[in-house]
């Protein structure tokens, strides 16, 4: 699996807020979802420095794009899964969801 700069991953999170009219949440949980949704539709198109020195930082392949948009769209899949689980108070199951997508050092629930 292709891993993008934190450059390019910081700076297309910070324009997911920049173009938010509300407030963020304060749930890193809720705010997930949306954030890998807006990755997944915004990895193909040029990503500007927002410091102006660069221009488009995103130099990722095509191939690269492709591979992290389909990951994000099922992280996307299983984050809606794990809000799921945790709003019927099913928190084992939500917490093995979230670790589906963090990998194995994510906590897990004992």
């Amino acid at each position: 699996m292709p891993s993008m700069s934190s450059y390019l991953l910081e700076t297309m999170i910070l324009n997911y807020y920049e173009g938010k009219t509300s407030k963020a949440s304060q749930f890193v949980d809720i705010e997930f979802p949306n954030v890998i949704a807006y990755i997944h539709n915004h990895i193909m198109g040029a990503v500007d420095d927002p410091k102006g020195l660069q221009g488009n930082i995103n130099s990722l392949t095509y191939d690269e794009k492709i591979k992290i948009q389909n990951k994000a769209a099922t992280d996307y899949n299983v984050a809606i899964a794990a809000r799921e689980f945790e709003n019927n108070k099913d928190m084992k199951s939500s917490i093995g969801k979230w670790g589906e997508i963090f990998g194995s050092e994510f906590p897990k629930y004992y």
